[in-house]
């Protein structure tokens, strides 16, 4: 049987790591800021997160000079919570 990481039962790496990056920000961040801060790609970090704000999953706003900074909605809040507890359940990769 092949053994799968969480993380890719749910998108990939870098779609978990950026809601793990809002589930843990203080305030909301660019995709700029998210992407730099945690060692992914610029444009596909903006690519899923436009993904994401269209499944309701992130609530884009305006930062400074035209930005978007971006923060998890309600049901990303629970879907934040749901992903740590299974990471925290099964921190290995799983069958």
């Amino acid at each position: 049987m092949t053994k799968v990481r969480l993380e890719e039962l749910f998108g990939g790496r870098i779609r978990f790591t950026i809601l793990r990056a809002l589930a843990e920000a203080k305030q909301p961040a660019t995709a700029y800021q998210i992407a730099v801060s945690n060692g992914l790609d610029p444009a596909a970090t903006y690519r899923y997160l436009a993904e994401f704000a269209e499944l309701g999953i992130v609530k884009p706003g305006t930062k400074g000079r035209k930005q978007i900074a971006y923060q998890l909605s309600e049901s990303g809040k629970k879907l934040a919570v749901f992903l740590r507890s299974l990471k925290q359940q099964a921190p290995e990769p799983v069958d």
